[in-house]
């Protein structure tokens, strides 16, 4: 029977967990960059959808540009108090070709204040990419769906 735990034994696998460490180490240095940045969109859009869902207007505001943070605060506050959101899917993300703006497109379940009747209605969440990373700034009421919009959801302006 082998000892794994002779001293030459350890030696490999010591060498193994450090050949294993550095490639990730080398693979996080070379995903600095834009390419990085395109890959955190789906977690930061999960995380404002997410926060919108349970309610949680500081983590929400954390996701949005904050040049429309103020304007998007009160009306967020507004739609939080009177409904109950049930559920919040991703149903698409397009990345324009700069790679810098993403169209997501996202569906809502909620029910409003008193009422037992679950809704569902979409939105297009406009995403910009900028130096503090990928942050919304637009949920628009899109143009070619049938249906209800998200309550979160505004008419271009």
């Amino acid at each position: 029977m082998r000892n794994v735990f002779s001293p030459r034994s350890l030696s490999v696998t010591n060498s193994i967990v450090w050949m294993f460490g550095s490639l990730f180490l080398c693979g996080l240095v070379s995903c600095s960059g834009t390419t990085s940045q395109a890959r955190n969109l789906p977690l930061v859009v999960e995380e404002f959808n997410q926060a919108l869902r349970w309610g949680n207007l500081n983590v929400a505001l954390g996701c949005v540009d904050p040049a429309v943070a103020p304007e998007v605060g009160r009306h967020l506050r507004g739609v939080m108090s009177s409904v109950q959101v049930m559920d919040a899917e991703i149903l698409s993300v397009e990345m324009d070709k700069t790679g810098k703006r993403a169209l997501v497109l996202v569906q809502f379940s909620w029910t409003e204040s008193g009422a037992i009747h679950v809704r569902q209605g979409v939105e297009i969440q406009v995403w910009d990419l900028g130096k503090a990373g990928w942050k919304v700034s637009r949920q628009l009421v899109p143009d070619s769906r049938d249906g209800r919009p998200s309550p979160f959801a505004r008419h271009d302006p």
